[in-house]
């Protein structure tokens, strides 16, 4: 389904408008990566703020108000009509707001378990994920109206899927190296803060309402006209969504490999530091590795999109990353790749390698085999959603971006409310500390299930582009 062609965006435009995914992405990556492990008392379980059982149910209830505000900011969204145009609005009054909760989210009243930090974090948290839908949706509802060629559309998804790799990377390997470095408390001028997690928040609430503010700068919205002239009520306008083929196929495996990302993403840390006995900045390490991985392969994944189409590519990316995950489950009891590996170096006159070096370099290397089939999750889906909403114009005559974003958004927000819920009571209930990590370990399976699901799915969606 080819949009009409346009001229390119050029390379400055698409550069300046893709940084803004470094803003939606940092943020999220922080709190995926390291709220549930600060609160849970992060190296010192007896530390933990919030009690794990609980902490799931905080996090899976702070999300409720960020599900039912996705349909409603992008309905407003496509409706609205300003100087500026309809998105623009959306994204500089909500930025600040975004920087701001999420700051807060790391100086809970308390440094012990307490009722008084369970409603703090409730609170702050459902405020954080609101402002970030705010400027979610009507910043990603900007690129197939400014994006109209295929083709252009794929290298604008790469430019921001690197973008995402960024906002990744200085969520694992530069929060975790803050974290380590402000351990024992860091002083900024006047400002003293407890611990390397508060430092980490600052930094990259800064950072990313800076690159919100700069894409927001750089977006010129076409004029208005009658393709955007929305008439639809609130629930003829989700009604109508629906009604298009190929919608509901690719939000419900989209939401499907987003349990499997974030999970990986969230439970890495429990893996390295309470199963394989290393440090923080260790998994803050492991998880650049597996994003710069994917990263290193994004070309290879738009040459293959190319010729085999994105829904194949897709496909691919769903079932591989789900059978390859439950492997990890593997490294408490039995890591045999890194004992293969160990073996190797055994017989090459290495010295023997300790049982937390085995279970590290079993499950590095599952996470490398991981990084292909995570690289579509980063390049294909902005693609892919475009020409869904390529068709919604075919069937209307109208340009309804936001609100497929905003229900897109709904179901990623209920996937990604689930997922902690999910392993945070794993753990709770069957064990989270290096005597008995199966909670940790079986997260992984279970996340390979969601991927699977997603990826039967996706094989109902219609466009083969």
């Amino acid at each position: 389904m080819e949009p009409p062609a346009t001229p390119a965006l050029g390379t400055r435009r698409r550069l300046l408008y893709s940084s803004g995914e470094l803003g939606l992405t940092l943020t999220p990556a922080v709190v995926g990566g390291w709220l549930i492990y600060f609160y849970t008392g992060g190296e010192n379980p007896s530390r933990a703020l919030v009690t794990t059982a609980a902490l799931g149910l905080i996090v899976f209830l702070s999300r409720i108000g960020e599900v039912v505000s996705n349909p409603l900011i992008g309905f407003y969204s496509d409706r609205i009509r300003t100087p500026w145009g309809r998105r623009v609005p959306f994204i500089a009054l909500g930025a600040p707001l975004l920087s701001l909760f999420f700051v807060l989210l790391w100086f809970p009243p308390h440094d012990h378990p307490s009722w008084t930090n369970s409603i703090f974090l409730g609170l702050v948290l459902s405020c954080y994920w609101v402002a970030h839908v705010a400027v979610t949706a009507p910043y990603l509802s900007l690129m197939p109206e400014i994006v109209r060629n295929a083709d252009e559309r794929v290298k604008t998804s790469i430019w921001m899927g690197y973008f995402d790799i960024l906002g990744m990377v200085l969520a694992g390997v530069g929060a975790g190296l803050l974290i380590q470095h402000g351990s024992a408390g860091i002083e900024l001028g006047p400002l003293r803060l407890a611990d390397g997690y508060k430092l980490t928040g600052l930094v990259a609430g800064l950072i990313s309402l800076a690159a919100l503010i700069v894409a927001v700068r750089s977006v010129r919205e076409s004029p208005h006209g009658p393709s955007k002239e929305v008439g639809y009520s609130l629930w003829r306008s989700m009604a109508q969504c629906f009604r298009n083929r190929g919608f509901t196929p690719y939000i419900l495996a989209a939401s499907f490999f987003r349990i499997g990302v974030d999970t990986t993403v969230a439970v890495i840390p429990f893996l390295v530091v309470r199963v394989a006995g290393y440090s923080a900045g260790t998994a803050g390490a492991l998880q650049a590795m597996i994003i710069l991985g994917a990263a290193a392969q994004f070309p290879l994944v738009r040459r293959l999109a190319s010729r085999f189409g994105k829904k194949a590519l897709y496909c691919t990316g769903l079932l591989g990353f789900g059978l390859l995950l439950p492997l990890i489950y593997f490294s408490g009891s039995n890591p045999f790749l890194g004992r293969a590996v160990a073996g190797l170096l055994a017989a090459l006159g290495s010295g023997p390698l300790s049982r937390g070096e085995i279970t590290l370099i079993h499950f590095t290397l599952v996470f490398a085999c991981c990084t292909f089939f995570i690289s579509t999750f980063f390049v294909l889906p902005r693609a892919i959603f475009a020409e869904v909403i390529d068709h919604d114009e075919s069937l209307t005559g109208l340009r309804r971006e936001a609100i497929y974003y905003g229900i897109e958004g709904m179901s990623h927000r209920l996937a990604a409310a689930l997922t902690p819920l999910i392993y945070t009571q794993l753990m709770a209930g069957l064990g989270q500390t290096s005597a008995n990590p199966t909670g940790i370990l079986l997260s992984f399976p279970v996340a390979g299930l969601a991927l699977f699901v997603g990826f039967v799915i996706f094989l109902f969606y219609p466009f083969r582009s």
